[in-house]
């Protein structure tokens, strides 16, 4: 699934760390990517 997948989790780590080079932070892309399980009950709400 998306939220698993390792090309989206690289894709947000670059975001993550273009925006943290201006203010250095410990916290790991990984820790704040929403379990897919999570994402697919929400997304099958909107639905």
């Amino acid at each position: 699934d998306v939220i698993t997948d390792d090309g989206f989790q690289n894709l947000a780590k670059v975001l993550f760390d273009a925006g943290r080079s201006l203010y250095k932070s410990s916290i790991e892309i990984k820790e704040l990517l929403p379990h897919s399980t999570t994402v697919s009950r929400n997304v099958t709400r909107l639905y």
